[in-house]
């Protein structure tokens, strides 16, 4: 089971989508996993459909092909 903080912050999701956006990608939802950690699913990208980790940091950790 996972803990999920809620929505991230005006200024975390600002991050998160500069994170993805070198890759050509936007979502439209974000989960808060921690406080370090969000999770991005379904995000579209140039090459596809996505989902993300990402850190505290927004350096992504985990990029898989979306279902």
């Amino acid at each position: 089971m996972r803990h999920v903080c809620g929505p991230p912050r005006a200024n975390e999701l600002k991050g998160l989508q500069e994170a993805v956006a070198p890759l050509g990608c936007t979502f439209t939802e974000v989960n808060k996993e921690t406080d370090n950690r969000f999770e991005i699913n379904d995000a579209t990208c140039t090459a596809g459909q996505y989902d993300f980790k990402i850190d505290g940091k927004y350096r992504i950790i985990l990029m898989d092909i979306g279902d």
